[in-house]
């Protein structure tokens, strides 16, 4: 499966869930796609808590997180979400 594809599916996923646009939550699906990869390269190489690439993963995420709450509050909806 190539990023790409990954990348089109957690747009996707993130649109429907947060009833946006997927244009808008796009760059936070990249953000999450780069994340998974990280992940998935630190758990390759042992898991290691002293691998320097798992701050960037951290880093990442948090800039995933952060992307998808702007693009959703941009649309002016989470307001009118119910909390879960």
């Amino acid at each position: 499966m190539s990023d790409a594809y990954t990348v089109d599916a957690v747009a996707h996923l993130y649109s429907y869930v947060h009833a946006v646009p997927e244009a808008t939550v796009r760059e936070a699906a990249h953000l999450r796609v780069e994340a998974m990869r990280l992940s998935d390269a630190w758990v390759a190489a042992g898991c290691s808590w002293t691998d320097p690439n798992l701050m960037v993963e951290r880093r990442t995420l948090i800039a995933s997180c952060a992307a998808l709450r702007a693009a959703v509050d941009e649309q002016g909806l989470s307001a009118n979400r119910p909390v879960s």
